[in-house]
């Protein structure tokens, strides 16, 4: 079963967009531990970290796995889609 990308910008929802852009703009990674996740102080959920995953948008920092906790940070995918370019998502269909 194929899916159609959608074009431009509205790929991404607006809290994806919230969270990649506070990531960009501030440098601060996206933290998972226990169910709870969070960009700096700004919270969300465990379906948000899968849906970024899914998009390819955000990638797992090596070596996080011994901590107890998941950190993740945005990836050029992800910044591509703040810029509305979606050509990478068309390489995933």
């Amino acid at each position: 079963m194929s899916r159609k990308i959608k074009q431009g910008r509205n790929v991404l929802s607006n809290r994806q967009r919230e969270l990649l852009t506070l990531m960009r703009d501030t440098e601060e990674e996206l933290v998972y531990e226990a169910g709870c996740a969070y960009v700096g102080l700004v919270a969300t959920n465990k379906q948000m970290v899968d849906s970024l995953l899914r998009l390819c948008a955000i990638r797992l920092e090596d070596g996080c796995e011994f901590g107890g906790f998941e950190r993740y940070t945005i990836n050029g995918t992800g910044l591509k889609l703040l810029n509305g370019d979606t050509s990478d998502l068309e390489l995933l269909r």
